[in-house]
């Protein structure tokens, strides 16, 4: 689907081509104007374009242009490394939980034994 940026140009966002990024190799969308396949990124207007409109659309002249293989590889790259973040997190979590249970075991326990103590003494 084609949309307006917020600079009024027009393209796909790439938050729209998820399944396009994780299929890199397989056939990309392709472009309405130029009828290419849509192979560049456009860093200003967030937005993949095709070479012809890198080249011979005024919308985007001046702009950082990237290589759209470049920018799922960096996609890629920062999803791996937030999904790494997040495994480790877990594992604190499962370990904290560990030692709470473990922690309120033993003061149930101790709790229990205090309470036994002081029964016999009524």
């Amino acid at each position: 689907a084609v949309v307006s940026t917020q600079s009024g140009h027009y393209g796909r966002g790439v938050d729209q081509l998820t399944d396009d990024i994780t299929n890199l190799d397989e056939t990309l969308a392709v472009c309405q104007v130029h009828s290419e396949q849509l192979s560049i990124y456009c860093n200003d207007c967030k937005t993949v374009i095709c070479s012809n409109c890198a080249l011979f659309e005024s919308d985007h002249v001046n702009h950082d242009l990237s290589s759209l293989k470049s920018v799922c590889r960096n996609y890629r790259r920062e999803v791996n490394e937030l999904k790494e973040m997040i495994q480790a997190s877990q594992e604190k979590i499962v370990r904290s939980q560990h030692i709470l249970r473990r922690s309120f075991h033993n003061y149930t326990k101790e709790k229990e034994q205090c309470f036994q103590q002081m029964v016999p003494s009524f």
